[in-house]
Parts: C-alpha cells; structure tokens; sequence
C-alpha cells in the first residue's frame, strides 16, 4: 500500500465530505425529459455539479450530452476507470436525518451518501490525490459518472453508443467487498390467464408482492365458495370469504431466504382438487415450482462452480378484469445459456394454457478470479483490511456489466448492513475514507498492469 496516497487522503477528509454532501443536497432522482435534460432536472443538476467539482480541483472534465461524464488524469495510449453513478431513487418517507444530506457524529447521511454518489465523488479526490503526489502510471485514469443508474443504464449506452473511449480495466464502487467476480444472467417473465367464473370456486379479488424482484411476501384473496372454505378465512356473507396468506420477503437473487406466499396459497388451494381455469394456473404453480427455489421441477435446474445454482422467484401476482398475472423473476448462472431455459418456461406454460411474455433479459458478467484485475483489486483489499476472503459471486447485477473487462469492488464491507434505498443511508466517514484509499490503491495498480 502507497502509504503517501493513503496519508495525502486521509488529510483530505474535510474536503471529501464537503464534496459529498454538496452533491446530496441535490435531489437527482429521474424526472421529465427537457431538450437539455435527458432524464430530468435533477440528475443534470448533479452532473453539472460533479463537473464543477472537477474544475476546482484541477481536473480535466468532460459532459456527454448532459447524459454521463467524467474526469481523468495521466497520460498513456490506453484508459482505466471508476464508474460511479450520481442518480438516485426517491428521498422516501421515515428519515430521522435530513434526506438531502448531514453530518452526525461519525456518520453522513441523506440519499446517495452510499448509493452512489459519496463513492463517486470520492473517487474523484483520490485523482486528485493522485496527481498531487505525481505518481506516475502507463495508462491514463478516468473517473466516469453516469446519470441514469438506477432506471436503466441508458447513460453508460449512451457513452458506448456515441464513441467514447473504453476502458481496458476498472471498477465500479457500487456494491461490496470483496471483489465480485461473477453477477448471474437474469430473466424475467409475466404470465397471464383469463379466468373465467367456477361455479365451485369463484375469485373475486387477488393481489400480492411488492416488485417483480422480490419474494412474494404476503397475497391476500377474496373467494366466493359454499363448499371450499381455505382455512384461517374471514366470511364476508353470501359466501364470500377474504383470506391472507403470509410468507417471507427475500430478494429474488437469494429467494432460498424467503417463503413466497402465492406459492404457499396454490399449495393450500390444490387440496380441492378442482378444475377451471385459475386451477390450471394453481396446478402450473405446484407441478412446475412446487415451492422451490432452483427450477427442478420446471427442468431448468443448472448450477456451476463459479456462480452456484439458478435461482426463480414469483414477485407480483394481480387480478383485474378477469385476468390473473404473475411475475417470475430468474438468476441464472454465469456458464449457462439461456435460451433453452426461455424455450423450457415457454413450453410449460403452454401446457397450462397460460400466456407467458418475457420481460426482460440481461447477460451474465464473469471475470475469472485468476484475471490480472481480479488479482490485482483482492491483493489491495487484503493488503488494506486484513481479510483473506475470496472474490465473491452474486446473483444481483451491478453497473459493472456495462464493461466487459469491469467488476463492482465495494463499498460496503463486510460485516456492514447499510441502509441503502432505505431511510435513513448514511455511510462512516471512517468506512468512506478507507474506501477511497482502496479505490485510489486500486487504480493505480490497474494503470500500471500487463492486459
């Protein structure tokens, strides 16, 4: 470890939390498009500011279309990065501390301060830590800073799409550490099924889940039944009875965390042993989930060494207009293909005369752990922590797949719980001074290594 990069950083603590909290008091949360705005006020606003924070600095800044930019030091033929993000998701309702930004004992806090902007703008005073100390390297360092994060990654397509230099290594400070090497391909699904009326069993109102990729934690039902009556049932009168079916919320990249409630409603109901057409979508839910978390009983099951097993999770279930749909969230590992796992769920569906369409698809990102940048980034974490653990694979996807040759690496350590998209995200100044040592350690190397 550079002990003059770490101690130059250290003594720039004052100046990295006033850069911090100057770009949370801007509340860059996507809004309305404007000829000079892609994705609303906000997030320009944060752009410009990030840019001018630059120009104080010294640092040589860059605006892609009010879209993205970035900062970059050094000289060379080739670029390595930091990508950061300096969108964020609404403020939220139950914050103790002021949302756009405060200092409270050893602690910062408001919307952003760990998702994404305080790693962003740190990133950028460890340029300047960097240059200052006038460490030489082979590569020039670029610090990129995206806008539309949270809603897409339109702004990184956008840096790609208009022919902006790519780097030929780099991080993103927007998950944990350790490195992670591996992030599961995802694939999402709505299944859809006209209901129409079962004189045994009739369903008035069903609803469930709160995101598509989130663990259906509770489904509430009201039924109109004279002889198939789900037990713990309210009566309503004339045969309509409400029910509430209570399971576990658990991300849907771990659903082995959660009990997801619509499965456990289609378990409850297949006792009836009734037919219609909401008992072909209870008997697809059993036969083909059968309340499992990997796929077998669908026949997608597949793990690999690398990045374990693939994961399903229904999310949200809705009735309306005589139409029962349900979401189905999928991780699948890094060494498999897809598109049988697509053409599988396709076929099952059909057999249940269920509509099915695919709403999403997103390729798995895998860098091996024997890579120069995976060894390169675990050597400065280990050096600077203590911590022997090894590169880590995730089922979530991070803005690192916006680069082939790009892994997310911090900032939340291990041990931490950081309430991030929650009220209340703050981050220890000790823990973001630390980072931004890690980050700027890290770059460094990565623009003096063999690719």
């Amino acid at each position: 470890m550079n002990k003059q990069l770490e101690q130059r950083i250290s003594d720039m603590e004052t100046e990295i939390i006033r850069g911090i909290l100057r770009s949370v008091a801007i509340e860059s949360v996507k809004g309305e498009p404007m000829s000079d705005a892609p994705y609303g006020a906000g997030p320009k606003a944060a752009l410009l500011d990030a840019l001018q924070q630059c120009e104080e600095l010294g640092l040589k800044a860059v605006n892609v279309d009010n879209k993205i930019g970035y900062a970059e030091i050094g000289e060379g033929s080739e670029m390595v990065a930091i990508l950061g993000h300096l969108d964020v998701v609404p403020l939220g309702d139950g914050w103790t501390k002021n949302p756009l930004g405060e200092r409270s004992g050893d602690r910062l806090y408001g919307r952003g301060v760990t998702d994404n902007k305080g790693p962003t703008i740190s990133s950028l005073y460890a340029l300047k830590a960097i240059e200052d100390l006038g460490i030489k390297t082979d590569r020039r360092i670029r610090v990129i800073f995206g806008t539309d994060e949270e809603s897409g990654f339109d702004c990184v397509h956008h840096y790609i799409k208009s022919g902006q230099e790519l780097p030929v290594a780099g991080f993103t400070p927007d998950a944990d550490y350790p490195a992670i090497f591996a992030e599961k391909g995802m694939l999402g699904f709505t299944f859809s099924k006209k209901i129409n009326p079962n004189s045994d069993f009739e369903v008035v109102e069903l609803s469930g889940g709160v995101a598509k990729n989130v663990v259906t934690p509770l489904v509430k039902m009201v039924y109109r039944s004279r002889d198939y009556i789900l037990p713990n049932s309210d009566s309503l009168g004339n045969d309509l009875y409400s029910v509430e079916i209570e399971g576990k919320s658990a991300h849907a990249s771990t659903p082995k965390e959660g009990r997801n409630a619509f499965m456990i409603l289609c378990k409850e109901l297949a006792r009836f042993r009734l037919t219609g057409d909401f008992f072909d979508v209870v008997n697809f839910v059993n036969q083909k989930f059968n309340l499992e978390p990997n796929g077998k009983s669908m026949g997608v099951f597949f793990e690999d060494e690398e990045s374990g097993e693939i994961t399903l999770s229904i999310g949200v279930v809705s009735f309306s207009e005589g139409e029962l749909r349900f979401t189905l969230d999928i991780r699948y590992p890094v060494t498999m293909s897809a598109e049988p796992c697509i053409e599988t769920i396709r076929k099952a569906a059909a057999e249940y005369s269920i509509g099915v369409e695919q709403t999403n698809q997103a390729d798995p990102h895998y860098v091996p752990k024997d890579s120069p940048l995976i060894r390169n980034l675990m050597a400065v974490y280990r050096e600077k922590t203590g911590d022997g653990s090894e590169a880590v694979a995730i089922g979530g996807g991070t803005y690192a797949k916006a680069f082939k040759n790009m892994v997310a690496f911090g900032v939340e350590f291990p041990g931490e719980s950081l309430p991030i998209h929650q009220a209340d995200e703050y981050n220890s100044i000790e823990s973001i001074i630390k980072s931004t040592q890690i980050s700027a350690e890290a770059i460094v190397r990565l623009a003096n290594e063999n690719y």
